[in-house]
C-alpha cells in the first residue's frame, strides 16, 4: 500500500506539478571576478577586461527568417537553419553589456541562453605585447605577466551566483556580484621609455637591413627593467 501511495505521488507531481517544481529549482556556480588590470609604471592601462555576456539559442529552439534577419540587424549575429537540436549553440562568445539589453528586447528573446562572460582587451600591444603576454579561451594567463600573475589578476575564488531553471541570474542577495574586481598589476615598465625604444630599435632594423634588435633600460642598483624591446626586421 505504501509503495502505490508513493507511485501516486510521484505521478502527480509529474504530470500536474513538474512545471512548478521546475520553476522553482536553483543552481549555484561560481563566477569570477573581473580581471584586474595590466598597467605600467605610472598607472597607464595596458591590459584591461569588461563585462559581458555569451550568448546561446537554446536547445531545440530554432529562429525563423524573420526573426534570424533581426537578430542580425540589431547584432550582426546570425543563427543556424536547421530543424530543432538537443544542445544548445554558441552565437557569440561575447556581447557588450548593450547589446545584449538590446537583443533582450527582441520579442523572440526568450529563446536565448546569456550566460555571464569577460572580454580582455590590450592598448598599445606593438610596444607590450610580449611582456602583457595574453589569456585563453577560458580568460586564465597563458604567456607573459598574464601568465605570472594570473592568481593575483584573478583575485579570489570569485562570487557565488545563484541561476533559476532556466539560466537567468538572480541578484537580489547581492546587486554587486558583478563589478567584483580582481588585482591590479603594475610593471616596472616606463610607457614613455618602452614606446621610444622600440620604435629606436625598429629604425635601426630596418636602417641596417637587420633580423632584429634588442635593448633594455634599467635601473642598475635596484634592477628594475624600464623598457625591454625585441623588434623583428620588417
Amino acid at each position: 500500500g505504501a509503495f502505490i501511495l508513493l507511485g501516486a505521488r510521484v505521478f502527480y507531481l509529474q504530470a500536474f506539478k513538474k512545471g512548478e517544481i521546475l520553476s522553482n529549482r536553483r543552481a549555484f556556480s561560481r563566477l569570477k571576478k573581473l580581471r584586474g588590470d595590466l598597467r605600467s609604471r605610472e598607472g597607464r592601462i595596458i591590459a584591461s577586461s569588461c563585462r559581458g555576456a555569451k550568448i546561446f539559442l537554446k536547445k531545440n529552439k530554432t529562429l525563423s527568417p524573420k526573426e534570424r534577419k533581426a537578430l542580425y540587424k540589431i547584432a550582426g549575429l546570425t543563427a543556424p537553419e536547421e530543424k530543432k537540436r538537443r544542445s544548445r549553440i554558441l552565437l557569440s562568445g561575447f556581447l557588450s553589456p548593450e547589446l545584449e539589453r538590446r537583443i533582450k528586447t527582441l520579442p523572440f528573446s526568450e529563446k536565448f541562453v546569456f550566460v555571464p562572460a569577460q572580454k580582455r582587451d590590450y592598448f598599445d600591444r606593438k610596444y607590450f605585447a610580449p611582456i602583457a603576454g595574453f589569456t585563453n579561451y577560458e580568460n586564465n594567463g597563458a604567456a607573459g605577466a598574464e601568465y605570472e600573475y594570473n592568481d593575483y589578476l584573478e583575485g579570489d575564488s570569485g562570487e557565488i551566483i545563484e541561476t533559476d531553471a532556466t539560466g537567468k541570474l538572480i541578484l537580489s542577495n547581492d546587486p554587486d556580484v558583478l563589478h567584483a574586481k580582481g588585482n591590479d598589476v603594475y610593471l616596472t615598465l616606463d610607457y614613455n621609455l618602452q614606446s621610444l625604444l622600440y620604435d629606436e630599435i625598429g629604425r635601426t632594423v630596418e636602417k641596417y637591413k637587420a633580423k632584429g634588435g634588442y635593448g633594455i633600460i634599467m635601473i642598475p642598483h635596484t634592477g628594475e627593467i624600464l623598457a625591454a624591446v625585441f623588434a623583428g626586421a620588417g
